[in-house]
């Protein structure tokens, strides 16, 4: 999923100065103008979890907080704008009723002097809390909410910097169908929201006209324990998806796609006749690590 950076928190600051218009650089500079001989202050409310427990760990107050803070100082230093950050911060994981709360306490305490919302990052905590500030026309802007199943145009004032999960799945079946592979396998972890959304909404555009000539043969899902290991024999789903497609799309974690090839490989699967579609970002990367192997005494093999 899509998190916050120090350029998108930057312009998600800026942005919401201008109470989410879309303004020409003439409009900018008249405006800061005209903040020279006024308040140029604004609140801001920022709901956010302070830190999270499980899941999700880079999306907290912890992770997040210093590119707000570099983005406040870089509105003021290159535009005069003072943003007063208003803490709507609640504990340890995603809350629907403690992010509508927080959202709820600070529009009563600015009484209509508060200029909009930074956050939430869950997507549910989002949709719930961006009803609200479409019903007071307040902006909401956030690097998430790319999990909100309700139609975009109910949210009049969020502006959301991640794709959504529409925008995912069409971008699979045009990868497909830029190779011209109609027929595809899926398998993705199941009771995982983020996976059997992706995965049903995929399902879902297969019905519609423009995509008709894609055909989904098999459709597979496997389960993980309480540890994060995969209890589904993954021998027998890629023996079934042998059965039915040469091309194999796969919705999970890396490290998941990372069991699921490496016995891929065992089967002989890699060796051309196959392809294997992951797509999400290795988390991996981020940190300059792209090799498949973890040093396992039992498991040398990596894969490229």
């Amino acid at each position: 999923m899509v998190g916050f950076t120090i350029l998108n928190i930057y312009w998600i600051i800026f942005v919401l100065t201008f109470h989410g218009q879309l303004i020409t650089s003439t409009q900018v500079n008249k405006y800061l103008l005209s903040l020279n001989q006024s308040n140029n202050s604004f609140n801001v409310g920022l709901l956010m979890v302070k830190r999270y427990r499980k899941d999700a760990v880079r999306f907290d107050l912890v992770h997040i907080g210093p590119a707000i803070d570099i983005a406040r100082e870089k509105c003021l230093n290159y535009y005069d704008i003072n943003l007063n950050i208003n803490q709507g911060y609640y504990e340890d994981t995603c809350k629907e009723r403690e992010a509508i709360g927080q959202a709820y306490d600070l529009l009563e305490k600015y009484k209509g002097n508060l200029v909009g919302f930074i956050g939430p990052a869950c997507s549910n905590d989002l949709q719930a809390v961006s009803q609200l500030a479409a019903y007071k026309k307040i902006p909401i802007l956030t690097g998430l909410g790319d999990i909100i199943p309700i139609h975009r145009s109910d949210l009049t004032s969020l502006i959301r910097l991640s794709y959504d999960m529409r925008d995912k799945a069409r971008a699979i079946l045009a990868f497909l169908d830029y190779f011209k592979w109609k027929i595809f396998g899926l398998v993705f972890r199941f009771g995982d929201v983020y996976y059997n959304t992706l995965a049903d909404v995929l399902l879902k555009l297969l019905k519609l006209p423009k995509y008709s000539h894609f055909k989904c043969n098999c459709r597979e899902t496997y389960f993980r324990d309480f540890d994060k290991v995969i209890i589904t024999d993954i021998d027998k789903v890629l023996q079934r998806m042998t059965t039915c497609s040469r091309i194999i799309i796969i919705l999970g974690g890396d490290k998941d796609v990372r069991t699921i090839l490496l016995k891929a490989h065992h089967q002989g699967m890699t060796q051309g006749e196959y392809v294997f579609i992951y797509p999400e970002l290795i988390e991996a990367e981020a940190l300059g690590n792209m090799s498949w192997s973890r040093g396992v005494a039992c498991n040398q093999t990596s894969i490229d």
